[in-house]
């Protein structure tokens, strides 16, 4: 719950100073989730993208653009098919009924750590926190190219061919 309460408040923030345009949408969606673990990775994904990709002010060409993809990927994550993709695939990770392309990585990435930062971590504790971050990351990808690009990501997604979208996209 504290993590919950801490990403609502910075991702509040960030949208006030960044994207207020998008507020309704974003306490929309707010109001439709709870404060789990995937809508508390779901909200951080949508901070991420904020940060990452909406330019700081109007005067960027770009910006109004970026601002429409957005609330029209807010307005495609309140519906109950998207939302239950993104869930499937998020958890789909995290309980290794699926394990994404790039999960060797995740492993090594978490072993190197704990062996630089001198902590002792079991293969269990290993292999866990790896689903954890390669769930995440993996949910970045799916949220990142649904707010860039709202029409093609939903068109894929009916399509069946997501993870080539996915491959492709670009905010």
């Amino acid at each position: 719950m504290y993590a919950y309460s801490i990403i609502l408040e910075g991702l509040y923030e960030l949208a006030r100073k960044k994207a207020p345009e998008v507020l309704p949408k974003l306490e929309e969606l707010v109001e439709e989730t709870g404060a789990g673990t995937f809508d508390t990775q779901l909200l951080s994904t949508i901070r991420d993208y904020i940060i990452d990709y909406i330019p700081p002010s109007e005067h960027n060409n770009t910006y109004k653009q970026k601002i429409q993809n957005l609330e029209k990927g807010l307005e495609q994550l309140l519906k109950p098919d998207v939302q239950h993709k993104l869930f499937e695939l998020y958890w789909g990770i995290r309980s290794r009924e699926f394990t994404p392309p790039d999960s060797n990585f995740y492993l090594n990435w978490i072993r190197d750590f704990a062996y630089f930062t001198d902590q002792r971590l079991d293969r269990r504790t290993i292999r866990m926190h790896a689903q954890e971050e390669a769930a995440y990351n993996y949910l970045y990808s799916h949220i990142k190219c649904l707010l860039s690009n709202p029409d093609g990501y939903v068109q894929h997604m009916k399509a069946g061919d997501l993870e080539a979208f996915i491959k492709s996209c670009k905010p």
